[in-house]
């Protein structure tokens, strides 16, 4: 059967890249589409009108939508076992489709056993003729007669400690859960959907690991004898490319490395991705995060639940929850503010339009391309386009050094840049 992969011509700020080329740990979403439906008999076809169609019995995709390989498994078991007719792929509400909902344009019913479900642009078409038009006009044609195949989904939580910043709550209180599911549907449209789809991934990934490679799964869990500890069964939990440098102070867990892959000295890499080629220098440490491949995390250098694209660099920077495109650097006197704790955090979307984000971690894009050195501050969920440098202001750097001033005495910049004597309190 085909699978006709709709084109929208749809934008992702600030990289503009099209949502075809969106980044999904090692390859792009087109890529992770293909993968996923022709690995269960689908045949991907790419189409920029729907009157290219001339089967009668097909899926229609539109090219903003990602989706596991399970969710493709499970789609096809329950559409086997369903009546004939066109349908809509729909998963019921819970953590891994109710956070990333926000901006994605789902349509959000309640199905007649009184679940809340969220519908994606995944069909299932038999007998009907589409409407020519756009991808709404599309949608609503198809939504109007389709059937909702609600596809089953298991999903588990990690739980994580976050610091409190409210008066009078505990700091045993305050915690962040994270979604652990390998069934995973997400209409892309902002580069948040980008971040939060790469957070996923390394749940996506173990779980079918351990379906598909059962043997080498048991032989981890032996070796991890005797079971005192959860972390001698995390460091065996590792999955190494050829050719990789880890020095022998380095510490890893839970993560896979591609290729040629460097670690340096006493720096830490959990529960990530490392791409082909990539350097991760001296005392560096990974948390939750996706390091393209050929990206140079400088020593010393934080990364949290980020994502880095290919060939970026991060220099001696402490970075969370947010993104930094293709050959862009960043050094440590730029920082993004990465919490807002009063009012929304506001995101651009494909089309121009801005909107909120369900919260209050978050924070922002570095486009392509990108230079970053200026002493400077940004607020969450800002998005900073291919190709800006942004460097200190002249006056905030010491610009003329007289060379007649007092030794041993206190010495400012004065708002010329001039080094001048500190004046006396008295």
């Amino acid at each position: 059967m085909k699978a006709y992969i709709l084109k929208t011509k749809t934008s992702i700020p600030p990289f503009m890249d099209d949502v075809s080329e969106a980044y999904f740990v090692h390859e792009t979403l087109a890529q992770a589409q293909d993968r996923a439906l022709r690995k269960y008999g689908f045949e991907p076809v790419r189409i920029e009108k729907s009157t290219e169609i001339n089967d009668d019995d097909y899926l229609l995709i539109f090219d903003w939508v990602y989706f596991s390989e399970r969710a493709v498994r499970m789609f096809k078991r329950v559409l086997k076992r369903s009546d004939p007719g066109t349908k809509v792929l729909a998963l019921t509400k819970s953590l891994s489709t109710q956070q990333p909902s926000a901006l994605q344009g789902v349509v959000e019913e309640v199905s007649p056993d009184g679940e809340e479900i969220f519908l994606y642009d995944f069909y299932y078409v038999k007998g009907t003729k589409l409407v020519q038009g756009g991808p709404g006009e599309i949608r609503d044609a198809l939504l109007a007669d389709a059937e909702r195949l609600v596809v089953p989904k298991r999903e588990g939580r990690l739980r994580l400690r976050r610091p409190s910043v409210d008066a009078g709550q505990s700091q045993t209180q305050s915690f962040i859960e994270l979604p652990i599911t390998s069934t995973v549907v997400m209409h892309v449209k902002s580069w948040v959907h980008i971040l939060w789809l790469n957070s996923l991934a390394l749940g996506i990934h173990w779980m079918e690991t351990i379906r598909e490679h059962r043997g080498w799964m048991t032989g981890v869990v032996l070796r991890s004898f005797p079971w005192r500890s959860r972390y001698k069964f995390l460091k065996r939990m590792v999955r190494k490319g050829s050719n990789c440098k880890i020095h022998p102070s380095a510490y890893l867990e839970g993560c896979i490395l591609g290729d040629n892959v460097e670690v340096g000295a006493n720096a830490t890499v959990r529960f990530s991705f490392v791409g082909d080629n990539a350097v991760i220098s001296d005392g560096a440490g990974i948390t939750n995060s996706v390091i393209g491949q050929g990206a140079f995390i400088r020593e010393k250098s934080v990364v949290v639940g980020s994502v880095i694209y290919p060939e970026a660099t991060i220099d001696n920077l402490k970075l969370q929850v947010s993104m930094v495109g293709k050959r862009s650097f960043m050094t440590f006197w730029f920082n993004f503010i990465d919490a807002k704790f009063e009012g929304d955090i506001m995101v651009d979307v494909a089309g121009g339009e801005r909107g909120p984000v369900d919260t209050h971690f978050l924070g922002s894009c570095v486009g392509h391309d990108v230079v970053l050195m200026g002493k400077t501050l940004v607020h969450p969920g800002r998005a900073i386009p291919n190709g800006y440098k942004v460097v200190m202001r002249p006056d905030e750097a010491i610009s003329e050094i007289p060379r007649d001033l007092p030794e041993r005495t206190p010495l400012m910049r004065d708002e010329r840049g001039k080094l001048v004597v500190f004046p006396s309190s008295n």
